[in-house]
């Protein structure tokens, strides 16, 4: 069965990783608030040139652009740990299905994140970023072309799947 695209169809891997890997070699600018002139230091410019201890900026540029083309978002929990006043210490991106809405008498309050121990973390709305594609279904969550793609792609994972079967089995 068809369940992950970007593992299971090689173009579609190929043609989302040269996306992504494209965006992440766009050089990144940041300013201040009224200022055209971009930052080359201090702690918000250290925020998104070194995200967490595992990944560089250019792997979360990629992250964002992978996560949204798959999921339609990409969750980036900003680390409860705070420098130099309310900047936080790491950015910590997450797989748009590691992350759902929590809700609180009927409103939306904040987001479960999965943390792979059953007890999800509940984080608070500006604790998260969410760049997301635009989705007139869910004003919360983005809309993934991956989802009209996998429509398409069943046909062909089906043909993938034949072909090796066939050669498997003379």
């Amino acid at each position: 069965e068809l369940t992950q695209p970007y593992n299971q169809v090689p173009v579609v891997k190929a043609a989302i990783r040269a996306k992504a890997t494209n965006v992440g070699q766009v050089p990144f600018k940041i300013a201040k608030l009224g200022s055209d002139k971009p930052l080359e230091s201090g702690p918000m410019w250290m925020l998104f040139h070194d995200v967490n201890p595992y990944m560089t900026s250019t792997q979360l540029y990629e992250a964002i652009v992978t996560n949204m083309d798959l999921g339609g978002d990409c969750p980036i929990v900003l680390d409860p740990n705070r420098v130099a006043g309310d900047i936080p210490a790491a950015l910590w991106p997450r797989r748009w299905d590691q992350v759902h809405e929590a809700y609180r008498n009927g409103y939306f309050a904040g987001w479960k994140v999965d943390k792979g121990t059953g007890e999800p973390d509940i984080v608070l709305p500006e604790d998260m970023l969410m760049p997301k594609y635009y989705n007139p279904y869910d004003i919360l969550r983005g809309d993934a072309p991956a989802k009209v793609l996998t429509l398409a792609l069943r046909a062909e994972w089906g043909a993938i799947k034949f072909n090796q079967m066939f050669f498997e089995n003379d």
